[in-house]
């Protein structure tokens, strides 16, 4: 994987060139990979340092940080399709893949796994809001054609974003009666036996807080730089 690192700047050499848009495309995708897992790296590295909570957080929020660059710099270029594609692919591969992936594997290694089921319920909800949020510009304009969908779509974003902030004030501070603060003895006992199995397994940091922090920004630097090459090479196919 990280041999795959030094393919980002060939994209970038590339696009200076003015190499044909295939050849881009194939080579800044390829170049994103190693870039995406490094970011995932630092961000597990940071967990370490900060905790499961905060670090879990980090993690879903800095785990999508190629899809949301590539997103922005897309729909500064014009390309809502490719925006729409990126959004949608994410939060399919994050509702499926992922989770799918991730009781798989847990069941064959593990067996019979358990879960809290107050914080599943969270974050049913938590995906059910952000499966509606998308379907709601579409329904308004298939029901209002005359509406403004963009009106509508801020405020939407707006609501989406304003709820993660509130959900990250009510798990991480323990705002309103969240579990930062009213974690029972059981829930403390039961972290705590996992995160010791986590730690005898799989050995402490390897990195620093600063060496974390460096790498997790040269890494997103590096996704802008070679999605930008990316979103250039579509722009032909999607016009």
């Amino acid at each position: 994987m990280w041999a795959l690192l030094p393919v980002g700047v060939v994209a970038w050499i590339l696009s200076l060139l003015h190499a044909p848009e295939p050849l881009l495309f194939v080579v800044s995708a390829i170049g994103i990979i190693p870039l995406a897992a490094l970011v995932g790296k630092a961000t597990e590295e940071l967990a370490y340092h900060i905790g499961s909570v905060a670090g879990g957080l980090l993690n879903v929020t800095m785990g999508n940080v190629p899809e949301l660059v590539i997103g922005i710099l897309a729909l500064r270029a014009g390309l809502v399709t490719l925006t729409q594609a990126s959004i949608i692919g994410s939060v399919i591969g994050n509702a499926s893949l992922v989770v799918g992936m991730s009781l798989f594997w847990g069941g064959i290694r593990n067996g019979i796994q358990s879960f809290n089921r107050e914080e599943v319920g969270h974050h049913a909800v938590l995906m059910v809001l952000a499966v509606a949020s998308l379907a709601l510009p579409s329904l308004f304009r298939a029901t209002a054609p005359r509406g403004n969908v963009e009106e509508l779509s801020v405020f939407v974003a707006c609501l989406l974003m304003a709820t993660y902030l509130a959900y990250m004030a009510y798990d991480l501070l323990g705002f309103r009666g969240g579990q930062g603060l009213n974690r029972s003895h059981s829930m403390l006992d039961e972290s705590e036996e996992a995160a010791e199995a986590l730690v005898t397994e799989e050995g402490t940091a390897e990195w620093s807080i600063r060496r974390s922090v460096f790498w997790l920004a040269a890494a997103t630097l590096g996704v802008a730089v070679v999605g930008e090459v990316l979103v250039d090479a579509v722009r032909p196919v999607e016009k």
